[in-house]
């Protein structure tokens, strides 16, 4: 297992093909609860696995209770029916494997078996559903100040976010703004793995390992803004923002005739924002926001915090490293 990598797990499963991947390993529809729906459409996403950090070094790909509560923002109170109703009788029915390395072990984990992944695979599970009525199918249209084009939004609160963003904050932080990118489809998250999807802005061009949920670059100040919308999984975290930027410090080749022995146009400054709904959602998440990041709440657009973290265990004095100081009059 530990061999292998989480970037094999990407099937971004509808409701409809979790339930006939329960019924194919043996789940009654009456046994089937939101709750496992739940679990299961979070461990067959590449997203959930990009955004936490195993707490006990665990092998690739695996989780714990306490993690699926963190990446479904759930309550602490609700790990009892995270077993219950989900990780015990996927467990059963052969779905999840379990390893536990001694009794009380913190490193006893879960983990989505290879069976169930190898029928993923190999399954053609778009013809499990139907497709949708466009009449019915609640999408609609987006327009941007600073785009050309309108922007074809699916149903939900985390599409719904994205476009909040990009409609009522981008235009008060860029001067001139411009979309780089917007949302993925099912080829373009495959060659996210291979690093053959770039972004191109300003006579640069890169490819990056992880995504943003959009991108937008201010042309007349050279700041390119990462946005990430967050209903129920993570935010811009240490490690994300970090894999981010060391994907943005790459050469970038090819592009308007320059090479990487060339000294290139100059890099862009990048601000990370993190948006949230509410600020309920916003407290589930706080404390896993990276530091040096940004936080926006469309319930509350003309406000954007900073979120600072300074390490007091590191040994020296603090207190000069606060970015913000006031003067009191006397």
């Amino acid at each position: 297992m530990s061999g292998e990598s989480a970037d094999d797990i990407d099937y971004d499963l509808s409701e409809a093909q979790i339930r006939q991947v329960l019924r194919e390993f043996g789940v009654q529809k009456s046994e089937m609860n939101g709750m496992m729906l739940e679990v299961m459409r979070l461990i067959t996403s590449r997203k959930f696995y990009e955004e936490y950090d195993t707490r006990y070094n665990l092998p690739d790909y695996a989780f714990q209770p306490t993690t699926i509560i963190e990446a479904g923002g759930y309550r602490e109170n609700t790990r009892e029916s995270v077993r219950k109703d989900a990780l015990k009788p996927l467990r059963d029915k052969g779905i999840l494997g379990y390893d536990e390395p001694v009794p009380n072990s913190p490193k006893t984990h879960y983990f989505l078996a290879q069976e169930v992944r190898e029928y993923l695979d190999n399954a053609e599970l778009e013809e499990a559903i139907s497709q949708p009525d466009p009449v019915e199918d609640g999408s609609r249209t987006v327009s941007l100040p600073y785009h050309d084009e309108e922007l074809h939004r699916a149903a939900g609160e985390h599409a719904e976010l994205i476009a909040d963003g990009l409609r009522d904050l981008v235009p008060r932080l860029a001067e001139s703004p411009v979309l780089v990118h917007e949302g993925l489809d099912k080829s373009e998250r495959e060659d996210i793995t291979e690093k053959l999807l770039p972004i191109e802005f300003d006579g640069l061009s890169f490819r990056l390992s992880v995504y943003p949920d959009a991108i937008a670059y201010d042309e007349a100040n050279g700041v390119l803004y990462l946005l990430e919308s967050v209903t129920s999984r993570g935010p811009f975290t240490d490690q994300r923002i970090e894999t981010l930027l060391a994907d943005l410090s790459e050469p970038r080749r090819g592009i308007d005739g320059w090479s990487a022995s060339s000294a290139g146009p100059d890099s862009p400054r990048v601000v990370f924002i993190t948006m949230f709904p509410d600020v309920g959602r916003f407290r589930t998440h706080l404390m896993k926001i990276g530091g040096g990041s940004y936080v926006w709440l469309s319930d509350h657009p003309g406000d954007l915090r900073a979120i600072g973290i300074i390490d007091t265990d590191f040994g020296a004095t603090a207190g000069e490293n606060f970015v913000y100081q006031h003067e009191a009059e006397l």
